[in-house]
């Protein structure tokens, strides 16, 4: 398995990804370290609100995202597994994967950021042979995702949350996350695990 960099944006834009508020201090700080003159860009898409500009910005100025237009990035619209994956890959600028993955689903112009995601165990597959590619990603599996990418924060703490929608697959990831103030659930009993992702969060 290949050593995954730190994803410090990534864990920083969490405070905008899961949170109905800003930032927690923790994810601000994280960003902060990031930030670059190609943030104060001005993005071309009419549909960013206030609430997802600063991630938006950092994402398209240094070119892990793009709109699904010109002037439209699709805030609202649910963000799929490949291009979640073709995100991450750019940003945590992992070495093209082997190639031999098992998914029969993936686009050829993905094969190698989505190889190298695999190689690493950052993502596994719907099934053995289909990753899912067109499929949203849920925010549960998002979690997961993020957490595996978090710098090392030692003493790591961990919540006792509420969500009865939250299965053994995703307590110890959300738990961590919570705990340090990255993600909120939708509601106090609910953290919305199924729910798509948006392109905005």
């Amino acid at each position: 398995m290949k050593r995954v960099p730190r994803m410090i944006a990534t864990a920083a834009l969490a405070g905008v990804v899961f949170a109905s508020a800003g930032p927690s201090a923790l994810a601000e700080e994280l960003l902060s370290s990031q930030k670059t003159e190609q943030e104060s860009t001005n993005i071309p898409f009419t549909d960013v609100t206030p609430r997802y500009k600063e991630a938006v910005s950092f994402m398209y100025s240094n070119g892990f995202a793009q709109g699904i237009s010109k002037t439209q990035f699709g805030v609202n619209q649910p963000i799929k597994r490949i291009d979640a994956a073709m995100t991450v890959a750019k940003y945590v600028s992992l070495n093209p994967g082997s190639n031999q993955m098992p998914f029969k689903d993936v686009p050829q112009r993905a094969v190698p950021m989505v190889s190298a995601i695999y190689d690493a165990g950052l993502m596994i597959g719907k099934s053995a042979t289909l990753f899912g590619s067109n499929d949203p990603i849920k925010r549960g599996e998002a979690a997961v995702l993020l957490y595996q990418l978090l710098p090392s924060i030692t003493p790591f703490k961990t919540a006792n949350i509420a969500f009865t929608d939250v299965s053994e697959r995703y307590v110890t990831a959300i738990e961590k996350l919570v705990a340090h103030g990255i993600v909120q659930g939708k509601t106090a009993t609910r953290f919305g695990t199924a729910d798509h992702l948006t392109r905005g969060e």
